[in-house]
């Protein structure tokens, strides 16, 4: 009895540590390997039979075939199983058909030595050389005795959880437009890997699935993956830069730990919540953008970071507790945020043991604006519905207004447009010119007498005169003059000829008159 327990104890141990999967038949590959299938509905799957040591019987390149031959039948491959390949330390290259539908979980999972992966187009025809580095291919078969990438066939819709992980010496993976999913740790540990591309067929990256992928430089996302798992690029050393899709509402726990050459990121408004220590070690990160979409920031989001200057788009950020347990606080250098948002920044952010540098965005242009002549009319910036002229626009819309017996005459910028928009480019200041209006009356009237007579304006009223201002026809004012009685005599030798415009204030009001010299 002792005898026979010790066989079935082994047997015990070896399915605990590698997938334990009866098969139905075995037959010889292309590449003239023994590979063992199960037959389900018609179709073949290639899986791992026992004992242990199967995955040290592969050398070199692999062909799987797109069918095999059992007792007078004839079954498509169209699925890789479950671990079928784990531990394969010397198996550089596999053609896979393009009648696979599934690359099962753990599929090639520590293959170190693997280089290579193509897509079958016909009848693949083994080379036996080792060294990769071409590919032929003719109407009917395809000569396999060399590659650089990973091609994952077109039939593909699921790359299951840990099917390349470990596979540390691939370079570069086409993942094909057929592929809806890509599973936990699907690639992780491809220490080798410098280019993946991911088609928009692709809804979810699972966790981890592409940790620790030390050497990949650049992946572009498409817009169609709504969910990228925790920790997704953890230790993707060599990422310099990221865009999240717009599909993407959360960024996951731990999804950019150690991303430590990632230097710019694009957060899209979409995004709603920050996870855990998703930036966290992210040391070549000095600026980053965060929407004000974003409610929820995790705790160590940005721990071990040092952030130049972050851009806010809060109106009311949100609470000090979230934004110091993310390290957003303690990281950050200067935080760009809303004009007219300080009074809340400082009022939720500040205490009384520490402070943080703001910086309002669009208060970086002042506008000065008046009325040549305050008594002749008014100048103001009108106010504008839902904004500042000193916030981002750096816009103002500008009014005149003129007083009774007045009218707006132009901007000291020359532009007659009342009211005006001003575009404003730095610091500026702007002046309302007013002038007196004039009539076309009689230079004799019934109570005031006003003519030029050898260089001199005589005035003689019936009324009380108070003063006299004498303007060129701009309105710019050129002469005043203080009276005290019905009769004043004014020189104006020196003026030029010309058309000028004499304003009297009378005990019956005021009189405007134009006269020529």
């Amino acid at each position: 009895m002792k005898h026979l327990l010790l066989p079935i104890l082994t047997l015990v141990t070896i399915c605990l540590t590698l997938p334990c999967q009866a098969y139905d038949f075995s037959a010889v590959s292309p590449s003239g390997h023994t590979l063992y299938y199960t037959a389900v509905n018609g179709e073949a799957q290639v899986v791992a039979p026992l004992p242990s040591s199967y995955g040290n019987n592969f050398t070199g390149n692999l062909v799987i075939p797109d069918s095999v031959h059992h007792d007078s039948l004839t079954y498509p491959v169209t699925a890789i199983g479950v671990g079928t390949f784990q531990y394969c330390h010397y198996l550089t290259g596999v053609t896979i058909p393009n009648t696979v539908t599934t690359i099962g979980s753990d599929a090639f999972y520590s293959c170190s030595s693997l280089v290579s992966m193509i897509v079958s187009t016909g009848n693949p025809v083994f080379d036996s050389r080792n060294n990769c580095n071409a590919i032929i291919e003719t109407s009917s078969n395809t000569l396999m005795f060399g590659c650089s990438s990973t091609i994952i066939p077109n039939t593909v819709t699921s790359i299951g959880d840990l099917a390349f992980s470990g596979c540390s010496s691939l370079t570069n993976i086409s993942i094909p437009n057929s592929v809806t999913s890509i599973g936990n740790k699907a690639f992780a540990y491809c220490t080798s890997l410098i280019s993946v591309n991911i088609p928009n067929s692709v809804t979810t990256i699972g966790q981890e699935a592409f940790w620790n992928c030390s050497t990949l430089t650049g992946i572009t996302i498409p817009n169609s993956v709504t969910t990228i798992g925790d920790r997704a690029f953890k230790s993707c050393t060599n990422i310099a830069s990221f865009d999240i899709p717009t599909s993407v509402t959360t960024i996951n726990n731990g999804t950019f730990y150690g991303c430590l050459s990632m230097a710019s990121i694009h957060i899209p408004n979409s995004v709603t919540v920050i996870g855990n220590s998703a930036f966290s070690s992210c040391r070549a990160l000095t600026n980053i953008s965060i929407p004000s979409s974003v409610f929820s920031i995790g705790e160590n989001a940005f721990n071990d970071c040092t952030l130049d200057t972050v851009t806010l788009f809060w109106e009311i950020p949100i609470s000090q507790s979230l934004a110091y347990a993310s390290q957003l606080l303690s990281n950050t250098n200067v935080f760009s945020i809303p004009c007219g948002s300080m009074y809340y920044y400082t009022l939720l952010w500040n205490t009384s043991y520490s402070s943080h540098n703001y910086l309002e965005r669009g208060v970086d242009f002042q506008l000065d604006i008046s009325a040549y002549e305050s008594t002749w009319g008014t100048a103001s910036i009108i106010p504008q519905e839902g904004s500042n002229i000193r916030c981002s626009d750096s816009t103002a819309i500008i009014q005149a207004i003129a007083n009774d017996g007045y009218r707006f005459s132009h901007w000291d910028n020359g532009d007659t447009i009342n009211p005006d928009t001003l575009h404003l480019v730095g610091d500026s200041s702007v002046t309302a010119i007013f002038a007196p209006i004039i009539g076309v009356e009689d230079v004799v009237m019934s109570d005031l007498q006003v003519y030029i007579h050898d260089g001199q304006v005589i005035i003689n009223g019936e009324c009380a005169i108070r003063d006299v201002q004498i303007y060129d026809i701009s309105g710019k004012l050129l002469k005043a003059v203080k009276v005290e009685g019905d009769h004043a005599v004014i020189d104006i030798t020196h003026f030029a000829a010309g058309v000028y415009i004499v304003r009297a204030d009378t005990a019956n009001g005021p009189v405007t008159l134009k006269v020529a010299r």
